[in-house]
């Protein structure tokens, strides 16, 4: 009887061991698997939103003639977007048949409340006529550039002389 005891308590001993020394390789195998999952569900959400930006992006190339006016709307750089206002007026004036006499230098602020907006004002003296000024204003409206006119004053013409309009213009940049 003994042997059989010694037996079974060896066995016993055995299964007591083998639970206290598999246990922790155990638990540590399930988190290793439920890691494994969880770390399989992020590469798979994460191709599917590299696949929907590509997506996206193919469909804005679908449009990218507009997106090119909206960056010609509101071009990035203040200088950049004030030289090129600057060279705009001139040509549209004289497209319109309007006389520039003159254009003071431009001055640059930060719209309120809107982050790095910024406002470019330029104001110009044109001569011409009303209907050449009414030319002037419409191409103004209908460019590609966001242009507001501020204000419009003009001085009634002497004899066989053209009207003296002057203008502020702004438009904007980021």
């Amino acid at each position: 009887m003994p042997r059989i005891l010694i037996i079974t308590i060896s066995l016993g001993l055995a299964v007591i061991l083998g639970i206290l020394f598999l246990w922790p390789k155990y638990q540590n195998f399930t988190n290793l698997q439920v890691q494994l999952k969880n770390k399989e569900t992020e590469l798979r959400n994460r191709n599917e939103y590299y696949q929907d930006l590509f997506s996206l992006s193919e469909k804005l190339k679908e449009f990218e003639s507009e997106l090119l006016n909206i960056d010609s709307a509101l071009p990035s750089g203040v200088s950049a977007a004030a030289l090129s206002f600057h060279n705009y007026l001139p040509k549209v004036a004289s497209e319109n048949g309007l006389i520039l006499k003159s254009m003071s230098s431009f001055s640059i602020s930060t719209l309120s409340g809107k982050g790095n907006i910024q406002v470019i004002l330029i104001p110009i003296e044109v001569s011409g006529s009303y209907p050449s000024l009414k030319n002037f204003l419409t191409a103004l409206e209908k460019s590609t550039r966001i242009i507001e006119v501020t204000s419009i004053s003009f001085l009634s013409p002497q004899e066989d002389e053209f009207f003296e309009f002057q203008l502020s213009i702004q438009t904007h940049s980021y």
